[in-house]
């Protein structure tokens, strides 16, 4: 994904799941409120919780588990999607 947009999320996940459960809205402003929060790109935001990609920067995987770092940040995104979305 190169750009990153609430379309581009709404094609990702389409391409790669077959369908969209989430506010691809949603999605997009809750990464980048924690891309900000956290100093990282939105992308690894997304990324970290679609994913479960390692953010090296952030250290939120150790041996392939998440980190209690990692959890953290997963936690306060689904609090603050949630807060967004409703």
């Amino acid at each position: 994904m190169k750009n990153f947009t609430a379309k581009q999320i709404k094609n990702y996940l389409v391409s790669n799941y077959g369908k969209i459960n989430h506010c691809e809205i949603g999605l997009y402003k809750t990464s980048k409120l924690l891309a900000k929060e956290y100093k990282v790109k939105p992308i690894e935001i997304f990324k970290l919780i679609i994913e479960n990609e390692a953010i090296e920067k952030l250290r939120t995987h150790s041996y392939n588990f998440q980190t209690a770092n990692g959890r953290e940040i997963i936690e306060e995104f689904k609090y603050t999607y949630k807060n967004l979305t409703n």
